[in-house]
């Protein structure tokens, strides 16, 4: 059915951020937990090695997925609003009221999806594997694409978070096809994390004082230049933010407040 939409009235914050390994993606999503706007945080975990945050004060509820199935029951428990009397919320004794879900990492889900759509996943490490025809890339983009699509639009904050790779000579999301250009256009803001060795180099020119005095090495990218992908469909983040949390997002975003 359809129905009128006032761009004002979500309140919720769509966030993909990508990188390469190490450039501090599961660190900074995991920073929802830090700030009241969006903690609790529930964290759906494919391979974004969330040991890099044994030093936080405050981390996300942490749910390992072992396989693509296993994203239905949060999703559902999510959809619902939350009952207390759900499965999910039951099998892992979560109490009520998540702000936000974390999905880290989209990449690894998508190789979680590529098995089971070859039948990878009961071959062991040295067997030969079957390969993927046409009918199978087409199976893997569509499943991608449909729980994106579905996650991103929970009534919740949603930070998805995804590795990098060169495209075309454009830094883009690690993702199969069309995907790479898809997926980004269900998030609100798709910033790109870097370490500060790894920006062009008029950026560093700018910024040179600023990352030298930063707590970290690292910066969010948010304005699409030729080199990466990147956008801010709030127009309010800038190009960039240094020791990027998500409460500085937040801040900037919503700086009365919000959901």
């Amino acid at each position: 059915m359809s129905y009128l939409v006032n761009p004002y009235d979500d309140p919720y914050v769509r966030i993909l951020f990508y990188g390469t390994a190490g450039a501090t993606k599961t660190r900074t999503v995991s920073t929802a937990a830090w700030d009241e706007r969006t903690a609790p945080a529930l964290m759906l975990e494919t391979g974004g090695n969330p040991i890099s945050i044994r030093d936080y004060e405050k981390i996300p509820t942490i749910v390992k997925l072992e396989t693509v199935g296993d994203l239905n029951a949060p999703y559902d428990w999510f959809h619902r609003g939350q009952p207390a009397n759900h499965p999910f919320a039951k099998k892992f004794g979560l109490e009520l009221g998540y702000k936000s879900i974390i999905i880290d990492s989209l990449t690894d889900l998508q190789r979680l999806v590529i098995d089971e759509t070859t039948n990878r996943t009961d071959v062991a490490p040295g067997d030969p594997v079957a390969a993927l025809g046409l009918q199978g890339f087409g199976q893997i983009l569509a499943r991608v694409l449909h729980m994106t699509r579905l996650y991103f639009g929970l009534p919740v904050h949603v930070f998805i978070t995804c590795l990098e790779s060169e495209h075309a000579g454009v830094l883009k999301p690690l993702l199969w096809g069309q995907a790479r250009d898809e997926v980004p256009g269900y998030g609100y803001v798709v910033g790109r994390l870097a370490h500060r060795d790894d920006l062009p180099p008029k950026i560093k020119v700018v910024l040179k004082g600023e990352l030298e005095s930063a707590k970290s090495a690292y910066i969010a990218l948010f304005s699409k230049q030729s080199q990466y992908y990147a956008k801010d469909q709030y127009g309010v983040l800038g190009h960039y933010l240094v020791d990027p949390t998500i409460g500085k997002i937040m801040d900037l975003i919503q700086p009365n407040g919000g959901a």
